[in-house]
């Protein structure tokens, strides 16, 4: 078989080719005399071709590569990848051996007890001395994340770029392990993730740089939500992120630059806080922080009535947040328990509104009139396609969730639906409903109120009695600190005075 331009074929015309060489092994081999690597198979040559390129001499190579017969020659045999991970000896004035990872960690240094033990007769004398006992560890996380964790005093370096002494760095996969200095001429290893995220390519390259892919957390409509990790280590930690990402084409009801100009004009403790957004000619990314114990909507589904104290505190931490944006003259229109993002706190809880992708910001000549939401918790006059309607339908929304935590059902049922839309009449039969105290019941019947001019408003539900109490100032003071519950504060400076002066006679 003669010579064969590697990279000028297709992948499936070089298959085409490789399978004719019968039993035969086939050596990947560089027109310029780089070292040879061998390939046992078509899968091997997929494995090697997702490597895109190698380095040699300090340089990348993006030279032409060929096909020849197996000689008896050959550097270094490459075995079809067994592991999570695989460390690719990559600089030709080195004599490393290409290691398979297998193992939770591994070590990596001049030291006799290390796992991936760098030897003097590996390098040149100049280069090992270089090295530190203890260069840097590989460890393995849940999840598929690999990160660097740095000893040496001169320094490790992935592509280039210094991790630093007692600090780790997220790996991506090809990530060039460099020793003592960022010059080319000084990696020694590459990284290849054997079993590739395939969310890597869900970001653009400018966000990839800083975010890893973890996990997939929702979807709907034209927007994904991913969870990502920041790759670079702070205090031991990584910071986590949710991530949407947003389809521009075929949205009509919701604009994702117009969620991002929301979120930006936003700061408050019980609203999910924006981190930074990026656009390209298709996609939105909003980057947002991250709770992680998921939505309102998966306590709700266990269909428990919610202990009164604990729905007493998420309330007033979703009707806070629903305030505030009302007195920022926003709208939310869609919100749900799904919309509710949880994060516990020993047995408590905070919440956070989030997804304004269908919000609006209402000026002096704006009405609201799209039929949007979601239809279990949108109010009549969202319903009636023929109404205007003001910012009263989000006060519906609260009161649907109130009834739900308290009562362990929707409201709303197949056999009242018509009652519960025409004249807000809701089930008050059932047990639960009977064990409810009746400041929450009050607020129940005043928010689940058919004309939106009689429906209290976010100001007149905070000043409910129900609210006045020691155990749930206690509560927030715990939770937000003892700043959040001093009288002029953001988180209440919407409350009356009356109001500030009970919560504060408790607190002392």
């Amino acid at each position: 078989m003669g010579t064969l331009e590697l990279f000028e074929l297709e992948t499936m015309e070089l298959c085409d080719d490789l399978l004719q060489c019968s039993e035969e092994s086939v050596y990947l081999t560089a027109i310029d005399g780089s070292i040879p690597k061998a390939l046992s198979s078509i899968a091997e040559f997929e494995f090697f071709h997702a490597i895109e390129s190698f380095s040699f001499d300090g340089v990348r190579s993006d030279s032409q590569w060929s096909t020849a017969p197996a000689s008896e020659n050959t550097h270094d045999i490459v075995e079809p990848p067994t592991g999570w991970g695989r460390l690719l000896s990559v600089n030709e004035h080195f004599s490393l051996k290409h290691k398979e990872l297998t193992e939770a960690s591994y070590e990596i240094g001049r030291q006799a007890d290390c796992q991936i033990r760098l030897c003097e007769c590996d390098f040149p004398s100049s280069f090992y001395r270089q090295i530190s006992k203890k260069q840097c560890s590989l460890n393995r996380m849940d999840g598929g994340l690999t990160y660097l964790k740095d000893f040496s005093s001169n320094g490790t370096f992935v592509n280039g770029r210094k991790v630093g002494r007692n600090k780790s760095l997220i790996l991506s996969n090809n990530a060039e392990i460099g020793i003592a200095g960022p010059a080319r001429s000084n990696i020694i290893f590459m990284y290849i993730e054997t079993a590739v995220n395939r969310d890597d390519h869900w970001l653009p390259p400018e966000l990839h740089q800083r975010f890893f892919p973890v996990k997939h957390l929702g979807s709907g409509g034209f927007a994904e939500v991913k969870l990502f990790i920041e790759r670079t280590m702070i205090d031991g930690t990584n910071k986590h992120f949710a991530v949407k990402k947003i389809e521009k084409s075929g949205i009509e009801t919701a604009n994702p630059l117009n969620e991002i100009e929301i979120l930006r004009k936003l700061c408050h403790p019980c609203i999910v806080e924006l981190d930074c957004w990026y656009e390209t000619s298709k996609y939105a990314y909003i980057i947002m922080e991250y709770l992680p114990d998921g939505n309102l909507n998966q306590i709700l589904d266990k269909k428990q009535p919610m202990d009164e104290q604990l729905c007493k505190l998420v309330i007033f931490q979703l009707a806070t947040a629903v305030n505030y944006i009302h007195q920022q003259n926003i709208t939310h229109r869609d919100i749900k328990p799904e919309n509710i993002l949880t994060r516990k706190v020993s047995n408590l809880m905070i919440v956070k509104l989030a997804d304004f992708g269908l919000s609006k910001i209402l000026k002096s000549t704006t009405q609201l009139r799209t039929n949007c939401g979601t239809y279990l918790y949108a109010a009549p006059e969202v319903i009636n396609r023929n109404a205007a309607y003001t910012y009263k339908v989000d006060m519906w929304a609260v009161g649907i969730i109130l009834y739900f935590c308290l009562c362990g059902e929707h409201p709303v049922s197949s056999t009242n639906e018509r009652m519960f839309y025409e004249k807000g009449e809701f089930n008050t039969k059932i047990t639960a409903w009977r064990q409810i105290s009746d400041l929450p019941k009050n607020l129940i019947e005043t928010t689940i109120v058919v004309n939106p001019n009689a429906r209290i408003d976010s100001s007149a539900f905070l000043k409910s009695d129900w609210f006045v109490d020691m155990d749930l100032a206690c509560k927030i003071e715990y939770l937000f600190g003892p700043a959040l519950t001093t009288p002029g504060n953001q988180f209440f400076k919407d409350l009356d005075c009356a109001y500030f002066s009970s919560l504060t006679d408790i607190i002392d």
